[in-house]
């Protein structure tokens, strides 16, 4: 845990809270005054272990000659067992333009939690590799995911969760087990070329992403102008949810799919407070 009115990160910092049966947790922050700028990168992903085998003998009966036995070397193979750990960024302002990795065997969790403006520039990331994906949380009164942002919380056995701006529908959400009633954003805006992915990677159901704000609010607006993918999983699985929300919402540029190749497409969810349906 780090704290203090001011935290900076430069690209050449590293905090790494890794671990071969689980991430570690790093939380930075303070209260409303506090200004994170993070442009380094934070990592508390499950870290791969190395598994070797024992030495092993191979019988060979079909030769002329008579019984063969070779001897096979031991081999070392990596994998990730472990789940990925925790990342929490709590500030009054927030510009996040490095990555954040929380990826393990099944994703971990990223909170990046402004009380004003936060902008994500970077990478966030929450992957399951053998199982489910994470989740990703970005709060604030105004959020701005630019257009090389990445956020990732896919999974081999199923989507994990993004949530910009504020809940499903702006409901709760369940952070670690306990459910959290989102601060709900008054503008959210993901840029073109920023991409959103909550995908099953292998066979499972695509995952959920949300970006909202206050539908309750007029000045509240919601643009989306990225990439947001739920797909269910190559060899089976349903597609995802989407949800697009805000009193005004704009999506002219909007790329989404919660196609599934061996399953049934998911939901794109628009809402808000007027919609009209030209020709």
């Amino acid at each position: 845990t780090i704290g203090g009115q001011s935290i900076t990160l430069t690209s050449t910092s590293r905090i790494t809270a890794t671990g071969s049966t689980s991430g570690g947790s790093v939380t930075l922050g303070g209260d409303e005054t506090t200004q994170i700028q993070s442009s380094g990168v934070i990592d508390v992903s499950a870290s791969p272990a190395s598994v070797q085998s024992s030495p092993s003998t191979v019988t060979d009966n079909s030769t002329n000659t008579g019984t063969q036995s070779t001897t096979l070397a031991s081999t070392t193979t990596t994998t990730t067992t472990g789940k990925g750990g925790s990342v929490y960024l709590k500030a009054g302002n927030i510009s996040q333009t490095g990555q954040l990795s929380a990826s393990g065997a099944t994703g971990g969790s990223v909170n990046i939690a402004a009380r004003n403006q936060v902008q994500v520039t970077g990478q966030v990331q929450a992957d399951g590799q053998t199982a489910n994906g994470g989740q990703i949380i970005v709060t604030g009164q105004h959020i701005d995911v630019g257009d090389l942002s990445q956020l990732s919380a896919t999974g081999a056995t199923g989507g994990g969760s993004i949530y910009v701006g504020g809940g499903w529908q702006g409901g709760p959400v369940n952070v670690q087990g306990v459910s959290t009633q989102l601060p709900q954003a008054t503008s959210v805006n993901i840029h073109q070329g920023a991409t959103l992915n909550a995908s099953a990677t292998q066979a499972g159901q695509g995952g959920t992403i949300v970006a909202w704000s206050d539908i309750q609010n007029s000045s509240s607006l919601t643009t989306v102008n990225g990439q947001l993918i739920a797909k269910g999983g190559a060899l089976g699985g349903n597609g995802g949810k989407i949800e697009t929300s805000g009193y005004q919402l704009n999506v002219d540029a909007i790329r989404v799919s919660t196609a599934a190749i061996n399953g049934v497409s998911g939901e794109w969810l628009l809402d808000p407070w007027n919609i009209t349906i030209g020709s």
